[in-house]
């Protein structure tokens, strides 16, 4: 029998990126390709594929799985802990956690409705191929049809019975398009490919007047050639919210949509199986190292992760259901009234940016849960805001990159623009002092400034162990070709701590551990983090 330290049942995304930032602590069609691939150059982890669990047991501290291969040979694998990340219906949760109690159940809001999802590859007529096409009389070239019947980003149309979400999504060279809509009941079309092409023909049929030089027209409106749309993938999916009522069982824990299943009306789903996957990553890896930690205190830890993800999972759906809400949404009369209101706030481009931030932001992290891995009374529960930074000489970095880089369950940041000497030394001793070693905290202490100017008064000396990083502006950001979000501001990383914070602790899921305005005080919250780890 083979023996691991972790065995991760189903390789979807969460699955993936648990796999890899246990093996290194590292994270649209292509995206779970590249996390396989990064799976695979790592000797840390090996992925089998095609192979169908069957059964499970637990002895003592390990457990033991049983399975079939393709080629239909029995194997078993022993390990420290077993992780399903095998979907909704995987066998992990349906087998081994249900018998115990475990299911999944309606969530904060209950929804229930069943859709049809399918995604599209676009080719571009051209006149040797559709020379009948009205558009080339006019002067349109094949590559401009992209823009004009497949336009970019997402789009919501509120249709009196069915709602539609469409937009692009994958390698922008590849012309990919996403089309959703809600069935007006429970019943799936016969001829599905059918219904398709009716639903999605009135999309991409444009009004003369959509067209330059449209008087030279004979039509009033202009269909894109359906045999350029190319069917990869049509199918009905149950739109559904459902979370767990626990989210493990001694050493069997669940992640990704085994744990949680959301409708995808923000991308909920994949977002927070991510999440699941880099908070029990680094508890985990701490766990199996050698550092002997209490079995209550095990159990603690992973309570702490799944109340965390509950609350996680809480806020995604509050995020999921005000989208829906917009999205489903069958009055045309509201629908107007949002969009008149939407557009007025073009004038006021502050403002616009200040409510988006408000409803879709989660910068309030895990305030609010109890028995988390922080400390809320001194400033801790947080989730800090990534942007990009640079090191002197260096490229630009995005901060949560800069922070990862540790394998530590924490890592000391510094808040200040300038740290003389003195300081720095004290900040080696109190390292040195601690000796917790690099599994619990960072001996690298990350220095990230909350000026884009400011340049250090004092010297440091050579055994300093600080790396200082400043944020990068719009326009030095600019002049690197990095593509920027909308709204991308380099203070929102020093806006998330409080007034006064000089050292701050983190955990690798960027999660604020605590706040403190003095050197001794960040010690003594240390000291609190070695009591709750139990080491």
């Amino acid at each position: 029998m083979q023996e691991t330290e972790v065995v991760i049942v189903g390789a979807g995304p969460s699955g993936l990126v648990l796999a890899l930032a246990l093996a290194h602590r590292k994270v649209k069609p292509g995206l779970e390709q590249k996390l396989r691939n990064l799976i695979e150059q790592s000797e840390y982890a090996r992925l089998r594929t095609r192979c169908r669990v069957q059964s499970q047991a637990q002895k003592n501290h390990e457990i033991e799985i049983y399975f079939e291969t393709e080629h239909g040979t029995k194997e078993g694998i022993k390990s420290k802990y077993l992780v399903g990340a095998d979907g909704k219906r995987g066998v992990v949760r349906k087998n081994f956690l249900e018998p115990y109690g475990i299911r999944q159940e309606v969530g904060l809001h209950e929804y229930c409705r069943k859709w049809i999802a399918a995604n599209l590859r676009i080719r571009m007529p051209t006149p040797e191929t559709h020379p009948q096409f009205e558009l080339w009389e006019l002067g349109y070239q094949p590559e401009e049809l992209w823009d004009l019947f497949w336009p970019p980003h997402f789009h919501f149309c509120n249709h009196p019975t069915m709602p539609v979400a469409a937009g692009r999504f994958g390698p922008t060279n590849q012309k990919y398009w996403r089309f959703e809509y809600e069935l007006t009941g429970m019943d799936v079309p016969e001829n599905l490919e059918g219904d398709l092409q009716a639903q999605v023909l009135p999309h991409i049929t444009l009004p003369a007047r959509s067209f330059r030089n449209n008087e030279r027209l004979s039509v009033h409106s202009v269909t894109f050639p359906w045999d350029c749309v190319e069917i990869i993938r049509c199918q009905p999916a149950l739109f559904v919210h459902k979370v767990v009522n626990k989210w493990f069982q001694d050493r069997t824990i669940l992640i990704g949509d085994a744990a949680h299943v959301f409708p995808p009306f923000g991308a909920q789903g994949i977002s927070n199986g991510v999440r699941d996957a880099i908070g029990l990553s680094w508890r985990l890896s701490f766990l199996l190292a050698p550092t002997r930690v209490p079995q209550l205190k095990s159990e603690e830890l992973l309570h702490g992760w799944s109340q965390e993800r509950r609350w996680g999972v809480d806020e995604g759906s509050i995020l999921t259901m005000r989208n829906g809400d917009l999205m489903n949404n069958k009055s045309w009369l509201k629908s107007y009234g949002i969009w008149t209101a939407w557009r007025v706030l073009d004038f006021v481009p502050g403002l616009k940016s200040w409510i988006i931030y408000q409803l879709y932001s989660d910068l309030n992290g895990f305030r609010g849960v109890k028995n988390g891995f922080f400390l809320p009374e001194s400033g801790g529960g947080g989730r800090i805001a990534q942007i990009w930074v640079e090191e002197q000489d260096e490229s630009p970095n995005l901060s949560d990159r800069v922070l990862w880089q540790s394998n530590s369950v924490l890592t000391l940041l510094c808040l200040s623009d300038d740290v003389p000497a003195t300081e720095t030394n004290e900040v080696n001793r109190l390292l040195d002092m601690k000796n917790l070693g690099s599994k619990i905290l960072s001996p690298q202490v990350e220095q990230i400034v909350a000026s884009t100017r400011t340049q250090p008064s004092v010297k440091r000396p050579k055994s300093s162990r600080m790396k200082r990083y400043q944020p990068c502006n719009v326009q030095m950001l600019n002049a690197a070709e990095i593509y920027l979000p909308q709204g991308y501001s380099e203070t929102a990383f020093a806006r998330r701590f409080q007034r006064g914070t000089r050292y701050a602790l983190m955990s690798p899921d960027m999660i604020v551990f605590s706040q403190a305005s003095t050197l001794s005080q960040a010690s003594a919250q240390l000291d609190k983090a070695v009591a709750m780890l139990g080491i």
